[in-house]
């Protein structure tokens, strides 16, 4: 029972939630397609250095289909980035 006490007086000394600005997710944003598409890149430099040796040819094909994933994901978060956008361009 104390336990639980304790631990509604925390929920209680907690901040509320913070709204978060929609630049700051939109910057946020941007850095994720950043690294999104240094982890694309290096998959494409496996399968540069990995062309025509049989012994990567499954790590290779699983390169490929991450780097389609990660170009969806990019697509994706830009979409997301251009709504925010024109969003605040409406108001």
């Amino acid at each position: 029972m104390e336990r639980a006490t304790a631990e509604s007086k925390a929920a209680e000394r907690s901040p509320p939630p913070v709204a978060l600005d929609p630049l700051d997710s939109i910057e946020s944003d941007r850095r994720t397609i950043a690294e999104l598409v240094k982890a694309q890149r290096l998959y494409e430099l496996f399968l540069e250095r990995a062309r025509g040796d049989e012994r990567y040819s499954e790590a290779a094909n699983r390169a490929k289909i991450r780097i389609s994933d990660l170009r969806e994901e990019i697509t994706f978060i830009q979409a997301g980035i251009d709504e925010k956008l024109r969003a605040r361009s409406a108001k």
